[in-house]
């Protein structure tokens, strides 16, 4: 199951409006891009007011991390510039380098996946013995014998009553700090 793209940010939209051959939106015409090109974008971001250089910067640095983009670092391949020019070529360093930045990232992923497995299986399990524990529950009532309420002795006719307390016709009410005299 693959994450839904997020789309892009408002950085990325002004270089691929601004430099299309260097940041192509079809991820098949993705090249690599010069040595030093961060230098010539901070320069061109610098002339947008609309832009904060830090997202600009972030926009080039999630482009050259991307797996596609990582994918063309191919030693040998052409660097371009922000006009397309080839420039130079992928040395088998950068090419080394992008591969084992590939490689991590596959092993990161192959994690994730095995922890989400197993936060899964977990779940499962405790959700197995909480239903386990509900049915032994509901086992244990069923296989009790209902409980039968004591009945209580009818009263007999010979049996007397308690004496009720006498009621006094005297009643004191107190209202602000006055006596009233029962009637």
């Amino acid at each position: 199951m693959s994450k839904p793209k997020r789309p892009p940010s408002p950085a990325l939209l002004a270089l691929r409006g601004a430099f299309p051959l260097a940041f192509p939106v079809e991820d098949a015409a993705i090249r690599p891009l010069a040595i030093g090109i961060r230098d010539a974008i901070m320069a061109w971001a610098d002339t947008r007011p609309d832009l904060d250089p830090r997202q600009v910067a972030e926009a080039l640095r999630a482009h050259c991390a991307r797996l596609t983009y990582r994918r063309t670092l191919l030693a040998g391949a052409p660097r371009i510039d922000l006009e397309g020019q080839p420039v130079g070529s992928v040395t088998e360093e950068a090419a080394a380098v992008a591969v084992e930045g590939i490689e991590r990232d596959r092993a990161i992923a192959a994690q994730a996946a095995i922890d989400r497995e197993a936060r899964r299986t977990l779940a499962l399990e405790r959700q197995a013995q909480i239903q386990a524990a509900a049915a032994a529950r509901r086992a244990k009532k069923a296989a009790k014998p209902p409980k039968q309420k004591a009945k209580k002795p009818k009263p007999t006719a010979t049996a007397a009553k308690p004496a009720a307390a006498p009621k006094s016709t005297a009643t004191v009410v107190v209202k602000k700090r006055r006596i009233i005299p029962p009637e």
